[in-house]
């Protein structure tokens, strides 16, 4: 029988997965492209931190490695949701694969009230090529907000980890 921790804790993994990789994070147009923030952008980018993250630096206006602490954060992004589910069998997973997402999330919902320059950040998950226009990435607009439902799913993914994670300490796995 499993209980309610591993039960949050597959709920919090599906919802980070989904998030990830389903659910546009936020939506901006620059140069009448519309750019989707998600993880497919950020698979799609990956190669680019390494071949060209001179440039990304020089856009952004930081050193280099920033760039490539970057690129850390977003693997650990991508596989945030896959370290959640093996959290049934490894514990600490579960904490590494939840605090990643409600970060992102925490960040970009703060980037887009406080500090609209941070968002240049979270360019390096941008795709101008949507798998399927209009469709895929699904990207829920929230009136009078700039980020999308997805940044708040992909938050409570990780809160259903972490919470997940909590209630297992008294299970046995």
């Amino acid at each position: 029988m499993m209980g309610k921790g591993k039960i949050l804790m597959i709920c919090g993994g599906i919802l980070t997965l989904i998030s990830t990789y389903v659910f546009a994070w936020y939506a901006v147009t620059f140069n009448y492209f519309k750019y989707y923030n998600n993880g497919i952008g950020g698979i799609k980018n990956f190669t680019n931190l390494f071949l060209h993250g001179e440039s990304y630096a020089t856009t952004l206006g930081v050193p280099l490695w920033i760039v490539y602490i970057s690129s850390v954060l977003i693997v650990f992004t991508l596989i945030s949701g896959v370290l959640q589910l093996l959290a049934l069998k490894k514990r600490i997973l579960g904490i590494v694969g939840s605090i990643v997402p409600i970060f992102i999330g925490i960040m970009i919902i703060l980037g887009f009230s406080l500090y609209p320059e941070w968002i240049l950040y979270f360019q390096l998950f941008g795709d101008r090529n949507p798998l399927i226009s209009g469709v895929f990435p699904l990207n829920l607009e929230i009136p009078y907000r700039s980020e999308s439902l997805g940044t708040y799913s992909l938050a409570a993914g990780g809160i259903l980890g972490l919470v997940g994670f909590y209630y297992s300490k008294e299970e046995i796995f």
